[in-house]
C-alpha cells in the first residue's frame, strides 16, 4: 500500500523539542486547520530547519500516521510576508485555536493581512483579532455595524479600513467577546 502525502501552505505556529534531534511542529494549514506533526530529525538537518520555524509561512509535505502527521518535507514561501505581523497572527492562531478545524477563508485573509501596505500595527492588531473572532463564532457582526453580506465581501484592507473608523467600537466589541468566551 502507497503511503499518501499531502502537501499543504501552512502557517508556523511553535517547535517543541521531541526527544534528542525530534521537534514536534505546530502548524495551521489552509486543508487541515490545527495540526502537530513530528519532524524526525529537525534539529540536526540544516536543510529543513531553515524552513520550519514559527512565524513562517511554508509549503509542507504531510504524511499522515495512525495518530499524528509527520513532516516529509518543507520550503518556505516568500511572497511579500511581513514578519512582525505574521509573528502576531502567528500568536493569536495558538491561543485561539485549538484541534483540527480547517477554515481556508479565515487562512486566505490572514495571509493577506502580512501583505498590506503601511499600515499602523496597533489597528492591524486590533483587525486581525476581531477578524480572527468573527471566524470563530464569538463576535456578532452586527455588534461591528455589518451586515453578512458586506462581510464576506471584505476585504482584510476593507477590515483594517473599517477597524480603523469604527475603533472605540470594535476595541469594545473584541473586550465583550474575550470576556464571555474566557479566551
Amino acid at each position: 500500500m502507497a503511503i499518501e502525502k499531502f502537501t499543504t501552505e501552512a502557517i508556523v505556529i511553535a517547535l517543541y523539542d521531541n526527544g534528542e534531534n525530534d521537534c514536534m511542529v505546530k502548524l495551521y494549514t489552509r486543508e487541515f486547520g490545527m495540526i502537530q506533526a513530528v519532524s524526525k530529525g529537525l534539529r540536526k538537518s540544516f536543510k529543513l530547519r531553515a524552513h520550519i520555524q514559527p512565524a513562517r509561512v511554508s509549503s509542507v509535505t504531510l504524511v499522515k500516521g495512525r495518530e499524528i502527521y509527520r513532516i516529509a518535507g518543507a520550503a518556505e514561501v516568500h511572497d511579500g510576508v511581513e514578519r512582525q505581523r505574521l509573528s502576531y497572527i502567528a500568536q493569536l492562531l495558538g491561543r485561539f485555536i485549538h484541534g483540527e478545524q480547517a477554515n481556508s477563508i479565515l487562512y486566505n485573509k490572514l495571509i493577506e493581512y502580512t501583505t498590506l501596505g503601511q499600515i499602523d500595527m496597533s489597528t492591524f492588531r486590533l483587525a486581525v483579532t476581531v477578524e480572527m473572532l468573527i471566524a470563530l463564532g464569538f463576535v456578532d457582526i452586527s455588534q461591528l455595524g455589518l451586515a453578512k453580506e458586506v462581510l464576506s465581501n471584505m476585504s482584510a484592507e476593507d477590515m483594517y479600513i473599517h477597524t480603523q473608523l469604527h475603533k472605540p467600537a470594535v476595541i469594545h466589541t473584541v473586550s465583550l467577546a474575550v470576556k464571555a468566551s474566557m479566551l
